[in-house]
């Protein structure tokens, strides 16, 4: 049995706007989301990104299908956070 988190999910975006209006929707929907900064080394971006549970992944990309660039899986290991996109 692993003992690893399941993963997250991090949606960026190319415009700060997007990624506002992002939030607002998927709490409107009732999906807890999490804002955080944009990891430096992930790229270019708005600088704010969305980080969503698992459990809540396929609805929220289906809401946001239009306003995202990019998603990535965030997963922990002993070393660290590992960033996979999807």
């Amino acid at each position: 049995m692993s003992d690893r988190a399941p993963p997250e999910y991090v949606f960026s975006f190319n415009r700060t706007v997007d990624a506002i209006m992002g939030e607002k929707c998927l709490m409107d929907a009732g999906i807890p989301v999490m804002v955080m900064p944009m990891p430096a080394y992930m790229g270019s971006s708005c600088g704010i990104c969305l980080r969503l549970e698992p459990e809540n992944f396929e609805e929220a990309k289906k809401l946001l299908k239009d306003t995202y660039s990019r998603i990535l899986q965030v997963t922990e290991d002993p070393e660290g956070k590992l960033f996979r996109e999807q």
